[in-house]
């Protein structure tokens, strides 16, 4: 039984994806029956907008990473295969070429005292010094760390 096109809408949804609607009639023993059909594509921005979305890497894939990182890959490729934001990449790669693969092993989450936190807070806000080498002088896991104890210190003093 032939399809016969009654209309087609599209709507973008907070850019992110496209539906697609194509609304036709249908010849049926009874009469004609209305369909929709519909499709979804998700679109590919381009942009790294993977704040919220976090992959836990195992210690293979970090090594992995860095591997690949090191054979010429490029951050791009490794963060769409890896699902990782670009710039946690290069902190990892950076973390690893100076303080040595060991580095990224996992291990207990590691405490850090006020006194501690206040000295590395201090050197950004009062000496000048960027977020990511204080980050990397301290051996840090991740930025985020940094950048919620100077929010937090912020907000409470």
């Amino acid at each position: 039984m032939p399809l016969s096109t009654v209309g087609q809408r599209t709507w973008e949804l907070q850019s992110y994806a496209i539906v697609f609607s194509t609304f036709s009639l249908m010849p049926s023993p009874s009469g004609y029956l209305f369909i929709i059909m519909s499709i979804i594509i998700f679109l590919d921005s381009g942009r790294q907008r993977k704040k919220c979305f976090i992959m836990k890497l195992t210690y293979e894939d970090k090594v992995r990473i860095y591997e690949l990182k090191k054979q010429g890959e490029s951050f791009r490729k490794l963060s769409n295969q890896f699902g990782i934001n670009i710039s946690n990449l290069q902190y990892m790669i950076k973390l690893i070429d100076r303080y040595g693969i060991e580095i990224i092993k996992k291990g207990k989450n590691c405490y850090y005292s006020h006194e501690l936190k206040q000295e590395i807070i201090d050197k950004v806000l009062l000496e000048g010094c960027s977020q990511q080498s204080v980050c990397l002088d301290y051996g840090l896991s991740n930025q985020g760390l940094l950048n919620n104890w100077i929010a937090q210190y912020k907000k409470n003093g």
